[in-house]
């Protein structure tokens, strides 16, 4: 790849040289000295000048190697991304190894790259309404685009129009870390883990993708102070890991069906407040920067385990109309209580094991409820940016919840000095305790219920 020093020395204009080397930069290497017509201030009489000066030689790197190649420093820095974002790291991946035709870019393509805002997505659908971009400064000439924007779109989209790629692109990384995921106040937590015996935390993932449709993902998680977590398959004893198959870009009845999900995925309804699952707590900002909830499904190879979902997922729609559909079905670690067959809360372990400081627990943790998972969420698009959305899901457990504070929040000895006393810091906490008991014509099993009922909307104003 040519640097800017080199090109400097060629009869060009500043403004040339700039365009110029945005377009390697950004589209990939120049495979005609024709293609260069397509660069914003070029003519036919600035090639006939550089003709003689320049000469193009082709590696045996594809473009989309190029591209992986160049943004190297994004790939190690996504590697070892924890928390709310870790499951959009495939989505990045995806863009950097095969990115997508910017005058087919959607809502939800745009708005799911970190430093995007909705204004920054309404200016480039609005540039494409008006025709195609066919290069880096038509991308950048959006009214109303950021500078920050495009540069965090920038290399995840070209204006070529070509077929869909058929390459195969296995991508694997491996993170072993000496510390924990988390940082724990807890007496208990602190002692355990310098103490146990077992090797650190340590996260394998692997993605392979199988031209422009099929997709493996393949994920599996040790915390630190654990065992590593093992499952029998048909006598074959093997790590617990999470897995899903994905089959993108299905055109069936008139609707585009961006990804159709078999396995773990995660899923964000209702801008992250009526669902999303995961882990880790992030507090809701504006989302639009390094925190932001991405609305849909996505294949899961993060973290998360506690509220880990497996089964099935999409995501389609049309121009006008976006609709999502979940259901999965999952163990689910809680606090069970001791006087009957009912669990108090789920419980996120860190590290997870049914052991703690003075050995092993009398009441087990660990995948003591069943839970079945359903919902979804329907938008209306009414113009770019502009949408409505409805969104609902209900999760099922076999056994009735009763939430005990003596048993999740204080020891009964306490008790009566712990509620009576001054800046309680347990008031949130129990204030969002609730009991739940029922039956479920579709699931047998079921013993309580949770329902919740959203809907959302989003405008830009003035753009």
């Amino acid at each position: 790849m040519v640097d800017m020093e080199e090109l400097q020395t060629l009869p060009l204009t500043i403004n040339q040289t700039e365009a110029l080397f945005d377009y390697v930069a950004l589209q990939g290497p120049v495979q005609s000295i024709y293609d260069l017509m397509q660069v914003e201030g070029f003519s036919a009489e600035t090639i006939q000048k550089l003709r003689p000066l320049i000469s193009l030689e082709l590696g045996k790197e594809s473009q989309s190697d190029f591209q992986l190649d160049d943004n190297y420093r994004k790939i190690e820095n996504w590697t070892s991304e924890e928390g709310a974002n870790e499951g959009l790291v495939e989505v990045w991946l995806d863009r950097l190894a095969e990115p997508k035709n910017i005058n087919s870019a959607t809502w939800n393509d745009l708005m799911a790259l970190q430093n995007v805002s909705p204004v920054d997505a309404v200016a480039v659908l609005k540039r494409i309404e008006e025709g195609p971009i066919t290069y880096p400064k038509a991308l950048r000439g959006a009214i109303g685009l950021s500078y920050w924007g495009y540069k965090n779109m920038a290399d995840f989209f070209n204006y070529k129009i070509t077929g869909p790629e058929s390459a195969t692109h296995i991508w694997y990384n491996m993170a072993y870390k000496t510390m924990s995921s988390t940082t724990s106040f807890d007496e208990e937590v602190g002692t355990t883990t310098p103490l146990s015996n077992h090797p650190g935390d340590m996260h394998h993932k692997l993605i392979a993708r199988f031209g422009p449709h099929w997709k493996i993902s393949l994920a599996t998680h040790r915390q630190l102070g654990e065992k590593t977590p093992l499952t029998d398959v048909r006598g074959v004893v093997i790590p617990d890991g999470k897995w899903s198959v994905t089959y993108r870009d299905l055109n069936i009845f008139g609707l585009h069906f961006e990804r159709i999900i078999m396995g773990n995925y995660s899923a964000t309804i209702g801008q992250g407040i009526v669902f999303e699952n995961t882990d880790f707590f992030s507090p809701r900002r504006s989302g639009y920067s390094w925190s932001r909830r991405v609305h849909g499904v996505f294949p899961d190879i993060s973290r998360t385990r506690e509220f880990a979902l497996r089964g099935l997922a999409f995501q389609g729609g049309t121009k006008s109309f976006d609709v999502i559909g979940f259901i999965s079905k999952h163990n689910r670690d809680a606090i069970l209580n001791p006087v009957d067959s009912s669990f108090a809360t789920l419980i996120t372990l860190y590290p997870r094991t049914n052991v703690g400081f003075n050995g092993a627990l009398a009441m087990p943790m660990l995948n003591t409820i069943e839970e079945v998972t359903y919902g979804g969420n329907a938008r209306i698009i009414l113009q770019p940016g502009t949408y409505i959305g409805l969104s609902a899901y209900e999760s099922l457990y076999d056994r009735p919840l009763k939430p005990d504070i003596a048993t999740t929040v204080i020891a009964d000895a306490n008790e009566g000095k712990f509620l009576t006393s001054i800046g309680n810091t347990a008031d949130t906490e129990i204030a969002a305790m609730y009991s739940s008991s029922g039956e479920s014509s579709l699931w047998k099993k079921a013993q309580s219920f949770r329902r919740v009922f959203g809907m959302d909307f989003s405008t830009v104003i003035r753009n």
